[in-house]
């Protein structure tokens, strides 16, 4: 079944918080028939995150290769997947990210297709420009 959106979730030293988001992303939305969720976790990290990978079956979860001094793979990454698959939109959150309103996946895909061209552009915000 084809998906609108896509999620990017990227997390370092953060295994509690990242669950945390997931748990938040999956509770409030809609339907996980709206979305797909990618995190992104380095591969000196796997073990730290094994738990979390096991208690999400239906994310996603992609391992790079760390390098503290480039971060250029996860870039490359993400244009990738974009450029290879058929999400109309994609969202990059961070694993601290919260207070995510219910139905979020349903709002976002109301917007679909409201400008001609295609274009849309996604951005949260709060009173502390944070999220």
């Amino acid at each position: 079944m084809f998906k609108d959106i896509v999620v990017f979730l990227p997390s370092r030293n953060e295994p509690e918080k990242l669950d945390k988001s997931l748990e938040m992303l999956i509770n409030t939305s809609n339907s996980s028939e709206n979305y797909d969720i990618c995190c992104i976790i380095d591969n000196d990290q796997i073990n730290m995150y094994g738990p979390v990978v096991a208690k999400y079956n239906n994310v996603k979860f992609e391992v790079l290769e760390h390098n503290s001094k480039n971060y250029s793979n996860i870039m490359d990454f993400h244009f990738n997947f974009i450029e290879n698959t058929d999400y109309y939109f994609n969202w990059w959150v961070t694993d601290d990210f919260y207070g995510l309103q219910r139905d979020w996946d349903q709002k976002i895909i109301s917007k679909k297709d409201i400008f001609a061209d295609g274009y849309y552009t996604l951005y949260t915000n709060n009173l502390m420009s944070r999220n």
